[in-house]
């Protein structure tokens, strides 16, 4: 991997799962709302499987950095700040498990 890759890797903070969760609840939300408008049961299925794509991405790169940088993770984990977006791994997963359920099965 490049060094511009580790950067990334290294800097890389659970805070960015909040992406994953505000995309999810839009694509639950337009799906409710495409009762209204049509069209918008087609943008919540584009974003249903933009959001699994963009988890996974973002969930391979905080794996790597637990993996390379563990003390960097665990100075994440006891800073005042920045530990208080830790909680986003799993509520990002739980938002997306909402989206499979309303948005795949319907």
């Amino acid at each position: 991997m490049g060094g511009n890759m580790q950067n990334y890797i290294k800097n890389f903070e659970s805070s960015w799962f909040a992406a994953v969760m505000g995309t999810g609840v839009l694509a639950v939300t337009s799906l409710f709302y495409s009762e209204y408008l049509p069209i918008l049961k087609n943008i919540s299925i584009l974003l249903f499987y933009f959001n699994i794509l963009l988890f996974f991405v973002f969930l391979m790169l905080w794996i790597l950095r637990w993996a390379k940088y563990p003390k960097n993770m665990i100075a994440e984990l006891k800073h005042p700040v920045l530990s208080s977006f830790s909680p986003t791994v799993a509520v990002a997963m739980l938002v997306l498990g909402i989206d499979f359920i309303l948005i795949k099965n319907n």
